[in-house]
């Protein structure tokens, strides 16, 4: 009887084992789309085994708390097309991981990457996306973004403070360049990528940039949409803006502008600018030259700045007479918000005088305010 139940027990224990390793994670492949869940490693020994791997056009690894993503993983999928890699925890993506595939969309996103080697995407013809957003990068060497045709590359929500000079070497179809959420002191964009003009999109949004200098965006002859806003932008330098004349769109909210004129725009003008944000800020007044070169601008927002009461006026009986609308915060429109201030009530004229102390008042109120 003893023999019997030791004979069970080796039963059930060998039983348990297996259905432990079954559950360790699988890879399965429907309909050539492959779905790898609970996994801790995915390399070539990984995927080549499952049927018909090489008709195979889309990965998705996703939700595994340690990962290893070997640089054969893809080896065996010869028509692999799209990847989607999120939410897993991967420090690292080595040499040749992307090498020789017909991929044309890339995502790989949340996973904490640390490093990405050189050449860990190389000889992908078609590819024209790639995301990798909400990692953990530092830096962008030189060779890791290099020789592609992407026409997106989305590096937001990482930790990088340094691009080195031709880290985006021949792209020449990039468009779209997505860098906000980043630890960006400075950038000069031409230094970066060998080919600057193609650029259409370039978002720096949520970074630590204090000035906007004559060099930062130099050859963009073809930007439209610049995003700087959310970052400590004190200095706009002069002809900051000569090399962007197809500028359709610019966010300069959430900085530390306290003073901003027309020389920072081409002298023949923006005549592409719609749309102009210069929301929260430190803004008391505007040059008078600022908006002559803005012949086409058609929205501006301009709340959350500690206006002089006067030149505020001025300023709406400017955009009103150039039909240039206003776009406002529901909060300042009902009353929860100071618009503006004064010193003297019934001062109506405009000084182009920074009054620190005031605008120190304004913040202060501001900030005491309820949001109900």
């Amino acid at each position: 009887m003893r023999r019997s139940s030791s004979v069970w027990t080796l039963f059930i224990n060998i039983l348990v084992t297996i259905s432990i390793k079954k559950c360790e994670g699988i890879c399965d492949n429907v309909n050539n789309r492959v779905l790898c869940t609970s996994v801790n490693e995915v390399s070539n020994v990984t995927l080549s085994p499952l049927e018909d791997i090489s008709s195979v056009t889309e990965i998705e690894i996703r939700n595994n708390s340690e990962l290893h993503l070997s640089a054969s993983a893809f080896k065996s999928t010869v028509n692999l097309e799209r990847v989607v890699i999120e939410f897993n925890n991967i420090n690292n993506i080595f040499s040749d991981t992307f090498k020789d595939l017909p991929l044309k969309y890339v995502s790989i996103q949340y996973n904490n990457i640390k490093t990405i080697f050189p050449r860990a995407f190389s000889d992908l013809p078609d590819i024209t996306k790639l995301i990798l957003t909400g990692n953990n990068l530092k830096e962008i060497p030189r060779r890791v973004f290099s020789n592609l045709p992407i026409q997106e590359l989305k590096l937001s929500k990482n930790n990088i403070s340094t691009i080195e000079d031709m880290a985006l070497e021949n792209l020449p179809n990039l468009k779209n360049l997505k860098l906000d959420h980043n630890k960006l002191v400075s950038i000069f964009v031409h230094r970066i990528l060998s080919y600057p003009t193609q650029l259409e999109i370039l978002w720096l949004h949520n970074n630590s940039l204090t000035m906007v200098t004559n060099y930062m965006l130099q050859k963009l002859a073809n930007l439209t949409v610049l995003n700087l806003g959310f970052n400590s932008i004190s200095v706009i330098e002069p002809n900051s803006f000569v090399q962007t004349p197809k500028l359709g769109t610019l966010v300069l909210t959430h900085n530390q502008l306290k003073e901003i004129d027309g020389s920072i725009f081409p002298r023949t003008g923006l005549v592409y600018l719609k749309k102009l944000y210069l929301d929260n800020n430190k803004l008391m007044f505007l040059s008078s030259n600022f908006l002559f070169p803005l012949n086409g601008l058609r929205r501006i927002t301009l709340v959350g700045n500690p206006w002089y009461c006067s030149c505020l006026n001025d300023v709406q009986i400017l955009l009103a007479e150039n039909k240039i609308l206003e776009k406002c915060a529901e909060d300042y429109n009902n009353g929860k918000r100071p618009v503006c201030v004064s010193e003297i009530v019934a001062d109506n004229v405009c000084r182009h005088t920074y009054n620190e102390a005031l605008s120190e008042k304004y913040e202060t109120y501001k900030k005491t305010l309820s949001f109900i």
